[in-house]
């Protein structure tokens, strides 16, 4: 039996070829897909739509220029097997379109930190909206349901001092106590059994400081919200303007070469 040959490099080098050509246009289609996917319909304005668009074109830049590297790789492999042959026109090669993509996008990446760190103040000014319409929300519910208690305390007090029965009951149950030690009714409130004015006086006050105390912690809130939406936004920009710097450098240097390489080699 004769033994069977070895698979020789050139046998192999174009089903290479195909298959990086292959996989760089298909990441290559499969970027602009989603771009547009990502971008339409456009809402520019919005800070918010704009800052997600930004964050994701960033995420998936590194995606096109996989693409176009292996497409790139792809013809080489063709050429250094002798298999290449040149197009007639560069509106008909690949290489030339994937070339001129690249400087588009680099382009584009130049800009999104610039466009990113633009938006940054009026996004900061919704999320810090957003921020303070929910913490206002839980304010208001806070309020509301302080003012409930109060106005079922008061009610309760003036049945129990119209009642000395109840009211003893109410002493002797521990009630009394505890209520005072959270802080829902002053020491000296049986001190006002037989004074109505000077009780609604003291819960008003009481009620009150326990209102301040609310509006203070919300407040508080506030601040820490504006704190970590800034520091949020400083980091996101840092990321983004690295990234994009780095996705720019690259898309532009293959780009660039690229295009001056093919006119070149058309020309001749």
């Amino acid at each position: 039996m004769t033994a069977d040959k070895p698979s020789s490099t050139p046998a192999i080098s174009p089903l290479a070829a195909i298959a990086l050509k292959l996989v760089g246009v298909i990441s290559i289609l499969s970027f602009l897909v989603d771009l547009a996917n990502l971008l339409l319909p456009p809402d520019f304005l919005n800070p918010v739509w704009l800052a997600r668009a930004i964050n994701e074109i960033v995420e998936r830049g590194i995606i096109p220029f996989l693409g176009i590297t292996l497409l790139l790789v792809g013809y080489w492999v063709d050429r250094t097997s002798g298999r290449g042959k040149q197009p007639g026109s560069l509106l008909i090669d690949l290489r030339f379109w994937s070339c001129l993509l690249a400087s588009i996008l680099g382009i584009l990446f130049i800009a999104i930190p610039i466009v990113n760190i633009t938006n940054n103040q009026p996004l900061g000014r919704v999320l810090v909206e957003r921020a303070e319409q929910e913490i206002n929300r839980d304010r208001a519910l806070e309020e509301q349901a302080l003012a409930g208690r109060f106005n079922q305390g008061r009610g309760l007090l003036q049945q129990l001092f119209q009642n000395e029965e109840l009211l003893q009951q109410f002493i002797d149950s521990g009630q009394l106590e505890a209520a005072i030690n959270s802080g829902s009714l002053p020491e000296n409130i049986l001190d006002f059994r037989g004074d109505p004015e000077g009780l609604d006086n003291t819960l008003r006050q009481l009620f009150e400081e326990e209102n301040q105390l609310i509006q203070a912690e919300a407040n508080s809130q506030l601040e820490d919200e504006q704190r970590q939406i800034s520091r949020g936004l400083l980091q996101t920009a840092i990321v983004v303007a690295i990234n994009g710097l780095l996705l720019a450098i690259g898309h532009i240097v293959i780009g660039w070469i690229g295009l001056r390489r093919l006119v070149s080699v058309n020309r001749n």
